[in-house]
């Protein structure tokens, strides 16, 4: 029986899935003890703000602030950027080892979100800025034709809603890509692009430099054109 027992455990595939196993384990206990670390880090700190609390100091004073309850940021797929932006404010704020970000990023995903991180686990790995890069760039590209897309429609829609159509696309477009400000020669572009065509007509020639300058000289000429139409 026992002879049976080892040639068992000497068999090269249990051997290797054993090795993984173990590997696996370790790798748990890494993250485990980092938590640890972290909860004990957050019990030492309560305890010097209840101390300085019953000395007298005010509630705002040191590293008080960092007690505040706050809850970690959710994610089911909408706004990948923001989220994003969220979450390393977080970990910032509790000084949280760069080790657990993507593992505590991961267990506040929700719905399709938190299928994609099965599948991304599975390749990728948990690399912060690899993470980053992967989350939401489907959106980029959506968000850019959205942007491209854009349209004043006609005299159902005023210079003022277009504006804020288009800035809340380049927004999201910006979190991905922070150099195509409203001052860029593409934003630029693409609002005046997508004027109302006898309006586009006398923004055009004056080639404004920002967007909010587009959108000022079409106000003129939207009032302009509201003002006709009433005389007529």
């Amino acid at each position: 029986m026992e002879a049976r027992l080892d040639r068992i455990t000497e068999h090269p595939l249990l051997t290797q899935q054993l090795d993984g196993q173990q590997g696996r384990l370790e790798e748990l206990s890494k993250q485990i003890a980092l938590a640890a670390a972290l909860v004990d880090d957050v019990k030492k700190e309560q305890a010097a703000a209840a101390r300085a609390r019953a000395l007298g100091a005010p509630a705002d004073s040191g590293g008080y602030l960092r007690l505040a309850k706050l809850k970690f940021p959710t994610f089911s797929g909408t706004f990948p950027r923001l989220w994003i932006t969220k979450c390393a404010s977080y970990f910032e704020f509790y000084a949280m080892p760069t080790e657990l970000w993507v593992p505590w990023a991961s267990m506040h995903m929700e719905g399709r979100a938190q299928l994609w991180m099965w599948t991304y686990e599975k390749r990728r790995g948990r690399d912060w800025d690899q993470f980053c890069q992967a989350v939401g760039a489907d959106d980029h590209r959506r968000k850019i034709l959205a942007l491209m897309h854009l349209k004043q429609e006609g005299s159902m829609m005023t210079v003022r809603e277009y504006r804020d159509r288009f800035e809340e696309c380049m927004y999201h477009v910006m979190l991905f890509d922070p150099s195509m400000g409203m001052s860029s020669i593409f934003s630029v572009g693409m609002f005046v692009n997508g004027l109302r065509e006898d309006i586009r007509a006398v923004v055009l020639p004056h080639s404004p430099a920002t967007v909010t300058d587009a959108a000022d000289l079409a106000l003129l000429q939207e009032e302009a054109c509201d003002q006709a139409m009433q005389r007529a």
